[in-house]
């Protein structure tokens, strides 16, 4: 917890996505109570994504948090996010789009929170 997952236009190496994997992990910390080494970072690379019917150079994001986490934390955690892509990947801040879902139960350890 918690599950990041990002789908990119752009094809990565391995390399590339270790090393994304690693900074969004490192972000997350900002969200109180959440640990980056329990983040989970899915990376799906190389997808075909448009924009309005057009092909589109552009990065998707989902969190899913468990709980609610307060406003200016998520502010912060995506304006680190963003600077993230831009500089790890080139994508301008109009290429990139996050939605953040909190959730009220989650599975863990065997049992449901």
């Amino acid at each position: 917890m918690p599950y990041i997952q990002i789908s990119l236009s752009k094809k990565l190496t391995d390399e590339e996505k270790r090393t994304l994997a690693a900074g969004v992990a490192a972000l997350v910390p900002m969200l109180p109570g959440k640990p980056g080494d329990r983040a989970i970072v899915q990376i799906d690379d190389g997808r075909s994504l448009y924009r309005g019917g057009e092909p589109a150079a552009c990065a998707f994001m989902e969190t899913r948090l468990y709980g609610k986490t307060p406003e200016p934390y998520l502010r912060a955690y995506t304006e680190k996010l963003f600077e993230l892509f831009e500089e790890q990947l080139g994508y301008a801040g109009n290429q990139i789009y996050l939605n953040i879902l909190e959730l009220d139960h989650w599975g863990s350890k065997g049992s449901l929170r």
